[in-house]
């Protein structure tokens, strides 16, 4: 079934798979490819969610040992070494400032 004859049938008619499968017959490698991609990322996000606690809680830290905790610190500490982090009243103060412009 080709996309434009979907329009003619009704997704209503199909069902999710069917409508997916549809859509994605008409797509280039290239398209495929990306939408591959895109697949695996919602896998792995829904992975993660179900390793934690429930899909509903927001858990924005994840436990570590004490070995990874010192790991984390020491990278903050070669980022801020090497420049790559801004003070976060600069940082406040410029997103202000594009506020009021």
């Amino acid at each position: 079934m080709e996309v434009n004859s979907l329009a003619e049938f009704g997704r209503s008619r199909l069902s999710k798979l069917d409508y997916t499968y549809d859509l994605l017959s008409g797509l280039s490698d290239d398209e495929l490819e990306a939408v591959q991609k895109v697949a695996l990322v919602f896998i792995k996000r829904n992975t993660e969610k179900m390793a934690s606690h429930s899909t509903r809680d927001i858990v924005p830290f994840q436990p570590q040992t004490e070995e990874q905790l010192f790991e984390r610190i020491d990278r903050s500490l070669a980022q801020v070494d090497a420049g790559l982090c801004e003070d976060l009243d600069d940082v406040v103060n410029e997103m202000l400032a594009e506020f009021e412009a």
